[in-house]
């Protein structure tokens, strides 16, 4: 239950051509939640522009992962970021 309150806390951020590394240490730090890249994510350095000002940390994650065509999971109380194995046009949410 912890992660899904961190998760439902509200974020305002700015990102203009940041890498999706930092943009994902960033949500790391301020939530303190376990947030587990993939390699293959984080060999690939994608850049990120999105601009929230009042927005759940869930929504901004999914946000991220529609703009990447990732994939996110909930894994032993960790959030996985993947490559979206099933459809690249659209982000996996499972929990």
């Amino acid at each position: 239950m912890a992660l899904q309150s961190t998760l439902e806390q509200r974020l305002k951020a700015e990102f203009t051509k940041t890498s999706s590394n930092e943009v994902f240490n960033f949500l790391r730090k301020i939530t303190g939640a376990n947030l587990i890249i993939s390699l293959e994510i984080a060999q690939h350095e994608a850049n990120i522009t999105l601009k929230v000002t009042d927005m759940q940390i869930k929504d901004v994650l999914l946000r991220l992962i529609e703009l990447q065509a990732l994939s996110i999971s909930v894994e032993n109380d960790a959030l996985y970021v993947g490559a979206s194995a099933a459809q690249p046009d659209a982000p996996r949410v499972t929990k």
